[in-house]
């Protein structure tokens, strides 16, 4: 376990040295400080109590294109997602922008969707022989989101290959650990998506069908509030946003099931217990580490001040294993209480628009992995997770049948 000298000075982290050991870095500075100073400028908050309280504190705001800004970026095709997307955008705009896509999302839809998501993950695992080996990540938790979004707007599932592998390249923007050699390759893909994109709403605008798509250029329309970049960006967002977190998330998932027997064995002698797990592992690894926003006056957490103007991660990851907010918070524990609202999906008006859907994938994946692979086992190492901030990474991990 590492240990920091009482008077360490944590502004002199490397991105390297926060990202080697995250969690035991957040517990150490948590116990001492409601929040430091990364090298870049960028204000970590620690503590479960201020997270929560500034997803929605009045002084302070969803960043907008602060982040890029940051690293020099100003224009080109990245630029541009970033700044039409209802992500990164406020009040009257930020409404603007998500109110078409509500509906879709809404809770009772993504029940509806269930069947659909529970078949899909059953087909995905149609093929895997008895003593085979299964890669998680790639060939499984990748695949039943990106077929559960394609499902829902309507795309082709032969263009699913490619339409995840340009947002795995674009999503990389949304972690910390992108550089200006990351740029022009993630330019590339955001300008290739948008045009995909673009070519889906021209068809479904001259052959309306019953999906996502067709139902959003109506809302659109009927809303006269959005440009033609704007209304192209929204499904942008969505697309990446339904893919990437939750393929981290699938993986965190199964990892700590097999890493816990005990509690794996609980949730197969009583299914009902899958959704308390599924809640937990987002607690204790959530694939999205932290949430920006920006200090629209001085913060005072504790006596200490971020100054106005300042960029603030909420460490979502540091808050979710805060001893203040959580017994025993590094325990796995299916059967601990969880509060309605998790932490992982942030709070406020930029609440996970799909929230409901990717708890819905998460179960309903983990329950086909179950039904199809009782006696699972891990083949080798247990994947490592990358990150400390913003969407996190994970290795692979592989797994037989164990029979």
């Amino acid at each position: 376990m590492l240990q920091y000298a009482d008077d360490f000075d944590f502004t002199t982290l490397s991105y390297s040295e926060l990202d080697a050991n995250p969690h035991e870095t957040f517990r150490a500075a948590r116990a001492r400080m409601p929040f430091f100073r990364r090298s870049d400028g960028v204000y970590l908050v620690l503590r479960a109590k201020d997270v929560e309280r500034l997803f929605t504190h009045p002084g302070t705001r969803q960043v907008e294109t602060e982040l890029m800004n940051l690293r020099g970026v100003s224009t080109g095709p990245l630029y541009e997602l970033i700044s039409s997307s209802m992500l990164f955008s406020n009040d009257d705009v930020h409404r603007n922008r998500r109110s078409p896509l509500t509906r879709q999302f809404a809770f009772r839809m993504i029940e509806e969707m269930r069947p659909k998501i529970r078949d899909e993950a059953r087909r995905l695992l149609e093929g895997v022989a008895p003593d085979a080996a299964l890669e998680i990540r790639d060939q499984f938790a990748a695949l039943l989101p990106a077929r559960t979004i394609a499902s829902l707007l309507g795309i082709e599932a032969c263009d699913v290959p490619h339409f995840t592998s340009l947002v795995y390249r674009v999503a990389r923007a949304f972690t910390h650990t992108w550089t200006v050699d990351h740029l022009l390759d993630m330019n590339e893909a955001a300008a290739e998506l948008s045009a995909y994109v673009e070519g889906l709403v021209n068809d479904r605008r001259m052959n309306p069908r019953g999906d996502l798509i067709s139902s959003y250029i109506q809302a659109v329309a009927a809303s006269g509030t959005l440009s033609a970049r704007e209304e192209i960006q929204q499904l942008v967002t969505v697309i990446i946003g339904g893919s990437d977190t939750t393929r981290a998330a699938m993986v965190f998932l199964v990892s700590l099931l097999l890493q816990n027997t005990e509690q794996l064995n609980a949730i197969k002698a009583d299914t009902r217990l899958v959704h308390s797990a599924v809640l937990e592992s987002l607690r204790l690894e959530p694939a999205v580490a932290s949430v920006p926003r920006f200090a629209t006056e001085d913060l005072v957490l504790d006596g200490s001040t971020i100054p106005e103007g300042s960029i603030v991660a909420l460490s979502t990851m540091s808050a979710l294993r805060d001893p203040e907010r959580f017994e025993n918070p590094d325990r796995f524990d299916i059967n601990r209480e969880h509060s309605r609202w998790h932490a992982v999906f942030g709070g406020g008006p930029h609440r996970c628009l799909g929230e409901a859907l990717a708890k819905a994938e998460l179960e309903e994946g983990i329950s086909a992995l179950l039904e199809k692979m009782p006696g699972m086992t891990v083949v080798g190492n247990y994947p490592a997770a990358h990150g400390h901030a913003g969407i996190r990474r994970v290795d692979q991990l592989v797994v037989t049948s164990g029979l």
